[in-house]
Order: C-alpha cells, then sequence, then structure tokens
C-alpha cells in the first residue's frame, strides 16, 4: 500500500509523543516540589508546562477507543484498575506519602479519563436528553469533588470531541475553546 509506507505518525506514536513530555514535565515539577529545584528557569518552565499538551492527547484516544472497542465495559474497568494503580505513586509523588487522607480525594488524570469514557457511554447510552445531561452533570460534579485533575474541563472536552466527531472544523473549535478556559 503506497499510504501505508507514507504514514509517519501513528496512535501508538502519539502516545509516545505525548508519555516523554509527560515524564519530563512531571519530574521537573517533583523536583520542584520536593525542594531540590529551588529556582526554575525559564525552559525548566517549558518543560513543566509542556506536558500539558499530553492529557488532550489522551482525551482524544479516549473518544477513539469509545469507539473502535468491543467491550466498553471491560475498557472501562481496566481503565479504572490503572487509575487505582497508578494513583499510589501519584499521590506520592504530589504528597510526599501514601498516609494522607487525599490518597483519594486528588486524582490524577487516568480517573478523568475514566470519567470521561463513563461520560460516553451515559451519553450514548439511549436515555433521553434530560437524564443524559443530568448524567453528564453529575459526574462532572463528581470529578470535582473527588478533585480529579482537569476536573469538568477534561470530561467536558472528551464529550465534545466525541460529539463533534464527524466535523473536524467543530471539533478543534470545541477543543481551543475548552483549553483556552483551562488556562485562564
Amino acid at each position: 500500500m503506497e499510504t501505508d509506507r507514507l504514514k509517519i505518525i501513528n496512535g501508538d506514536m502519539m502516545k509516545y509523543i505525548a508519555i516523554i513530555p509527560m515524564a519530563i514535565g512531571h519530574f521537573v515539577s517533583y523536583m520542584q516540589t520536593a525542594g531540590v529545584i529551588t529556582n526554575m528557569t525559564w525552559w525548566m518552565n517549558v518543560l513543566a508546562y509542556g506536558s500539558l499538551f499530553a492529557p488532550v492527547i489522551f482525551f482524544f484516544f479516549i473518544t477513539e477507543g469509545f469507539k473502535y472497542t468491543r467491550s466498553k465495559k471491560k475498557y472501562a474497568l481496566r481503565l479504572l484498575i490503572f487509575a487505582v494503580i497508578t494513583q499510589f505513586p501519584y499521590c506520592l509523588a504530589s504528597n510526599g506519602t501514601l498516609l494522607t487522607s487525599k490518597l483519594f480525594l486528588d486524582l490524577n488524570v487516568i480517573f478523568t479519563l475514566f470519567f470521561g469514557l463513563i461520560t460516553l457511554m451515559a451519553w450514548e447510552s439511549g436515555w433521553k436528553l434530560p437524564v443524559r445531561i443530568i448524567a453528564v452533570i453529575f459526574i462532572d460534579v463528581l470529578t470535582c469533588v473527588l478533585g480529579c485533575e482537569w476536573m469538568i474541563f477534561g470530561v467536558l472536552i472528551i464529550l465534545g470531541l466525541h460529539i463533534f466527531r464527524d466535523n473536524s472544523k467543530a471539533r478543534f473549535i470545541w477543543f481551543l475553546e475548552q483549553n483556552m478556559e483551562v488556562l485562564r
């Protein structure tokens, strides 16, 4: 296939492109929190804040996974298990200890991905529109109560990417608008 030969970036490559700066950004932020880095230079800030584009790539992949998975329930269960497992190192890096009341009240971004997937399941459930809207609002409030990273914005970005799936221009505008809200 001629098009396969010209394809440079696929989904796996995009994930690696997102994971590497994310890991570097988390490392720089952790070193600053731990007191190892006391004076952040401009390039360290670029590394720390440059990692913020990674979650939106994963938000996109949640919408893609939702469309192509055979079992949405198994997909959600795997995501929840991964979120719980990664919560322990996240809490250790954020708080310096696991002995904190915030262990499951200050949740990592994987929980946001999980709640975004649950939102998509509710949205496509066949329930009447008012019930679906109430479900989305409930899940958004839950992300705030539990202190998920990206809180309501992550869930809304995922939902918008799904709703505007067939209209790339509207999808891009929705994505930019939500990210501008996060940066304000």
